[in-house]
């Protein structure tokens, strides 16, 4: 069974992409924003503070 939460496409409700960066950072993406079509989704999210900013994940800084 593959984990949901780490895939290429995003699952149903759950567009959020999340992203730990080299410095190890946890980012989050959200459509729309600069990076979200060059980024792979390491995490999928379906909201930014309750599932996203909870995980440790917080929005790009550009």
């Amino acid at each position: 069974m593959e984990d949901e939460n780490k895939a290429d496409q995003a699952p149903d409700g759950k567009l959020i992409k999340g992203n730990i960066n080299s410095k190890r950072d946890k980012i989050y993406h959200v459509p729309g924003s600069a990076s979200y079509e060059q980024m792979n989704a390491e995490m999928w999210f379906a909201t930014e503070e309750e599932e996203a900013q909870e995980a440790g994940f917080r929005a790009p800084k550009r």
